[in-house]
């Protein structure tokens, strides 16, 4: 394929501007009551058109205040410290040379950006630079581009793009736009980073599709050898935890412990207390309304107490102890493991099934 047209990106690929871009940005904080932002904070939010950029920094309710300042700041301050990166008037004078059209696509200002290349000398060897207001779109949408190679009298397929940033998104979008049943994007010089990239962008660049033919399900790695080994060990543990406190060499806290008792047995009595007394109570009228019928209402009194006693005494005392003792000690634990309480016991040597 035979290059017949490039189009390059500006700030950051052919020109260092930032240290005006940052003297400028300053400027327009402090003048509108921001703190003076670092040369890292602009770099940062550099990107895209000033109103993103601004919205970065002051908020997007401000950012058209700001960029109407921006301007005539900037341009007092934008050929001051201004230079050519290394090799790149080189490149464009061979481009000129080889008969490529060579054209400038940035989101800078259109006067801002002509008149930088025209400083350097740029514009000589620069058919186009387009800029920012100069048409209604903006990189990196897909019309722009089309737009451009339109006034190069280029095409597509023999134009390459040249930028330092949002590559992926830009190449994506020019994907999109291409019909690639008719046309073949050639990606085999491409880092396999970027081809992956693209592959994930929605659009497919005449990547192979997978087919259930040649795909292999896969089960999830359960790893079961470190779950059993959790598990035993974590038996081991509780094993040798009861075997050293039936030898007296716990370091288990009987004060814990009695704590322990106190919040499973006397701590739970009024909770129990109140559900088997309104439990007994819903038994006795349910069982009264049925023996009425047999002259047997004598027999309530002894229905509810053995059924309390024997039956369900038993099951409120599992539910309570599963749904609130249960339930406390599972968020107690939680609340050690989150705060690591559990891996500093670990750390100084303590069993945490022994604490």
């Amino acid at each position: 394929m035979q290059i017949r047209a490039i189009m390059f990106d500006l700030d950051g690929t052919l020109i260092d501007q930032f240290d005006a871009i940052h003297r400028s940005f300053s400027k327009v904080l402090v003048k509108m009551g921001f703190p003076e932002p670092s040369f890292e904070t602009v770099k940062r939010a550099v990107g895209g058109a000033s109103e993103n950029t601004m919205s970065k920094l002051v908020g997007p309710e401000r950012a058209k205040e700001a960029v109407q300042l921006l301007r005539p700041i900037f341009e007092l301050e934008m050929l001051n410290g201004l230079v050519a990166l290394p090799g790149s008037l080189e490149i464009l004078q061979t481009c000129s040379d080889l008969g490529i059209r060579t054209a400038v696509l940035t989101n800078k200002h259109g006067p801002h950006a002509r008149t930088a290349c025209s400083h350097l000398g740029f514009d000589s060897h620069l058919e186009l630079v387009i800029g920012a207001n100069d048409t209604e779109w903006k990189k990196p949408e897909p019309q722009l581009t089309h737009r451009t190679l339109e006034l190069l009298s280029a095409q597509i397929e023999s134009t390459i793009y040249v930028g330092d940033s949002t590559l992926v998104v830009f190449m994506a979008k020019i994907m999109g736009t291409l019909d690639t049943k008719t046309k073949r994007i050639v990606l085999d010089d491409l880092p396999e980073g970027l081809c992956r990239l693209l592959s994930l962008s929605g659009v497919n660049p005449g990547f192979p599709k997978k087919t259930y033919a040649n795909r292999k399900i896969k089960f999830p790695d359960l790893n079961l050898l470190f779950l059993a080994n959790k598990f035993v060990s974590f038996w081991g543990d509780w094993v040798l935890a009861i075997f050293r406190l039936l030898t007296g060499k716990s370091k288990m806290r009987w004060q814990d412990f009695a704590d322990a008792a106190r919040s499973c047995g006397a701590a739970a009595l009024p909770i129990v207390t109140l559900i088997s007394f309104l439990t007994g109570l819903t038994m006795a009228f349910v069982g009264s309304v049925q023996l009425e019928k047999f002259n047997a209402k004598i027999y309530v009194a002894d229905l509810v107490s053995l059924a309390m006693v024997r039956e369900m005494g038993a099951l409120m005392v599992a539910i309570v102890m599963a749904g609130r003792t249960g339930a406390a000690f599972a968020a107690e634990i939680g609340n050690m493991k989150l705060n690591e309480e559990i891996d500093s016991l670990r750390t100084f040597g303590i069993s945490p099934i022994d604490f």
